[in-house]
């Protein structure tokens, strides 16, 4: 894998990791503002980005 390659999908699984925070720091104002309405699906948004972003990163390191 070139170097260049690799930054590219580091950068990337530095985005899903970022999205998966902001879903989970969004998901508490969200139930506050709907409270009758269960965001499951940003849930498992969030933890699905979470699990690509730390699988990617452990494959591109070699951790």
């Amino acid at each position: 894998m070139t170097k260049t390659l690799k930054n590219i999908l580091l950068l990337l699984c530095i985005l899903f990791i970022a999205t998966f925070l902001l879903l989970m720091i969004s998901v508490p104002f969200l139930l506050a503002w709907e409270p009758d309405t269960i965001h499951k699906d940003i849930m498992v948004t969030a933890i699905s980005y979470g699990t690509l972003a730390y699988g990617g990163y452990s494959y591109i390191t070699n951790r």
